[in-house]
C-alpha cells in the first residue's frame, strides 16, 4: 500500500470544492479545471452500493470539451466466488463486501497524474504532457450500463517549490 504525504494537504489553496456528480451510461462529466489539483472521487452506482460491475475512467489535462488528455480506467467486476475485485489501470485491488463505493485520490501536478485507488490499495503514476497549457479540464467517463453518482472533493493547490538555503560563500572566496 503506498499513500500520499499528509503534508500535501498544506499546498491546498482555500476550501476544496465538493459536488455529486450523476454521470449516465456512456456520458461524460467535466468535473473542474486545474494542473495543480488534490481530487478526491467516490464512485457508486446510482442504484447503490456495488452490486453490479463499474467501468469509469478519469482524464486530467483534457481539452474544454473533457476529450484529450490523460486517462485513468478504474472499476470493479464481480468474482464467481461473489467477491469484488477492483482495478486501477492494470493494478487489481480487492473491495470487501462492505464497500459502499470505490474511492480514488488524483494528485495532478503539470505533467504528472498519480492516482491512489482505495486508500493505496493500487498506485498508478502516469507522466504526460499536454500538448497546450490550456488543457486543463479534469472529466469523467462513464463506459458501464449503469448511472453512477460520482463524489468530488477538488482543491487547488500552490507550488511545492522548495529551494535549498542559500549557500554562503567564506569571505575569501566571496566576488
Amino acid at each position: 500500500m503506498s499513500f500520499p504525504l499528509p503534508e500535501i494537504t498544506n499546498l491546498h489553496q482555500g476550501p476544496a470544492n465538493a459536488s455529486v456528480v450523476h454521470v449516465p451510461p456512456g456520458g461524460t462529466a467535466i468535473l473542474g479545471h486545474g494542473n495543480q489539483v488534490d481530487l478526491e472521487l467516490g464512485f457508486t452506482l446510482a442504484s447503490g452500493g456495488l452490486n453490479e460491475n463499474v467501468s469509469m475512467s478519469v482524464r486530467a489535462f483534457g481539452n474544454s470539451t473533457g476529450g484529450g488528455g490523460k486517462e485513468l480506467t478504474i472499476g470493479s467486476e464481480r468474482t464467481a466466488a461473489g467477491g469484488v475485485i477492483g482495478r486501477l489501470d492494470s493494478n487489481a485491488f480487492a473491495i470487501t463486501r462492505e464497500a459502499k463505493s470505490i474511492e480514488l485520490r488524483l494528485l495532478i501536478d503539470h505533467s504528472v497524474v498519480e492516482a491512489y485507488a482505495q486508500g493505496g490499495r493500487a498506485v498508478a503514476t502516469r507522466p504526460f504532457c499536454p500538448p497546450s497549457a490550456d488543457d486543463q479540464t479534469i472529466s469523467v467517463v462513464n463506459h458501464g450500463s449503469t448511472g453512477v453518482l460520482v463524489k468530488v472533493n477538488l482543491a487547488k493547490m500552490a507550488t511545492a517549490n522548495v529551494l535549498p538555503p542559500s549557500a554562503q560563500l567564506p569571505e575569501d572566496m566571496a566576488f
